[in-house]
């Protein structure tokens, strides 16, 4: 259908929770008849396809007293909203409250004038949102929780950090690794990285209830305070890097275990004590007298094989040696 585009350069309130564009606000789609009814048609190759739809209005007219502006919203034949009469300068949006299907996976949305509207149907903006179903279960609550912390903590305001964390895989948030072997299971998070975020103040608390947390990168930021003791409690994590920060204290104890890469060089003020060098000294020693006590066992054997040669080689000789007369 034809259609009649009316703006204005007149400022347009689209103070409501759906924020629609301000531009588009600023202009109309009328019906190019005035008694006929605008119509918007769409089709989808899936008949059992749902939709939300979240159409906008704002009167940017100037009404005279005799005109009236009222119009009914059917959706697919159906009265979908009766009566409406947008705001003068400001936004109405009818939003659906449930998915909604087309007939065979043709949609129709008419807006139709009320007998009493002096003038034809109006339409700003509208919004079409098709309901995708997922196999795969929502990221793991706790972790969802602890990682909105974070970025809270830090006030990170990643452009694709929206949504689930870890869920569809090719939307997962930047720097984050996340468990998909199955996809009945809520995905967890195992990998986090910080690195060169411009992080500041202390190491976030909230990293800790990441449970299933097996890397964690933090490097390369402006991170001050102490190395908390829970990142040495944290069973599952494997590979921490803390360096080139400004942390400061001594190194917990806990993160003297074995079995966990830890990074700190770069953090001129933190202090790492003479015990966690002990167990690499002691390693490096036992590596060294194994390596000496397996060359003697080896040498020892070699001279007891060359010694049994030896004594053989005479026997043998003594065994032809025969006088002859």
């Amino acid at each position: 259908m034809e259609w009649t585009n009316i703006s204005t350069t007149l400022d347009v309130d689209i103070a409501n929770k759906y924020d629609p564009p301000k531009d588009a606000q600023k202009n109309v789609a009328t019906p190019a008849n005035a008694s006929a009814p605008l119509t918007i048609e769409w089709s989808s190759e899936n008949p059992d396809a749902q939709y939300y739809l979240y159409s906008h209005f704002s009167e940017i007219q100037d009404l005279q007293a005799n005109e009236t502006r009222e119009f009914n919203m059917n959706w697919n034949g159906k009265l979908y909203y009766a009566s409406l009469t947008p705001l003068k300068l400001g936004t109405t949006t009818v939003s659906s409250h449930s998915p909604t299907t087309c007939n065979g996976g043709k949609c129709s949305v008419q807006l139709i004038r009320t007998n009493r509207s002096t003038l034809p149907p109006l339409l700003n903006a509208y919004e079409v949102y098709t309901v995708i179903q997922f196999p795969q279960s929502e990221t793991d609550e706790s972790d969802v929780s602890a990682i909105r912390s974070i970025a809270a903590s830090y006030a990170l305001s990643r452009i694709n950090w929206q949504g689930d964390p870890c869920f569809p895989q090719l939307l997962r948030w930047d720097g984050l690794n996340c468990t998909d072997a199955d996809m009945s299971i809520p995905p967890r998070i195992t990998s986090l990285n910080l690195s060169s975020s411009g992080l500041t103040g202390t190491i976030a608390a909230a990293i800790q209830s990441l449970t299933q947390l097996e890397k964690l990168d933090l490097s390369n930021n402006n991170l001050t305070g102490g190395v908390p003791e829970f990142l040495g409690n944290m069973k599952s994590l494997l590979v921490i890097k803390l360096s080139g920060n400004n942390l400061n204290g001594s190194l917990p104890q806990a993160l003297q275990r074995n079995g966990l890469d830890l990074s700190v060089k770069g953090n001129p003020r933190l202090r790492v004590s003479d015990s966690s060098r002990k167990p690499l000294k002691k390693k490096v020693f036992v590596s060294i007298v194994a390596s000496v006590a397996s060359a003697a066992i080896a040498i020892a054997l070699l001279l007891l094989f060359l010694l049994h040669i030896k004594k053989r080689s005479k026997a043998v000789e003594g065994l032809f040696m025969i006088d002859i007369k």
